[in-house]
């Protein structure tokens, strides 16, 4: 998948999980991995920045943008 590897980084960071990263896949729930609405907001933030796109407001759902795939699939829209 297109971007994983520069979201995953990002995500990791931002939630600082102790635990590896490559426990988790692409659809795994990031909240079960610490997320939260304030985290959320980091990594969106921090993905528009390293991407230099902008996250449309509808995509701003936490509960509908909750794992990698998800993030991976904003990413891929906003590019193309």
């Amino acid at each position: 998948m297109k971007y994983e590897e520069e979201i995953t980084k990002i995500i990791a960071e931002t939630i600082c999980i102790t635990e590896s990263i490559q426990t988790f896949n692409a659809d795994s729930n990031l909240q079960d991995a610490g997320m939260d609405s304030i985290s959320f907001i980091g990594i969106i933030v921090k993905i528009e920045n390293y991407f230099d796109i902008k996250v449309p407001p509808e995509k701003l759902v936490i509960d509908q943008t909750a794992t990698l795939k998800d993030l991976c699939g904003i990413v891929r829209d906003c590019i193309y």
